[in-house]
């Protein structure tokens, strides 16, 4: 990273992505291998 992050902003961002992506897993496969 350039810059210093707040881990609170990092793991915003992480939930965020980790959520979209599992909605766009779930919608095209089955969540079978879902943690």
């Amino acid at each position: 990273h350039l810059r210093h992050v707040p881990v609170s902003a990092v793991m915003a961002e992480l939930g965020r992505r980790t959520a979209q992506t599992g909605l766009q897993e779930k919608a095209g496969r089955p969540d079978s291998s879902a943690g």
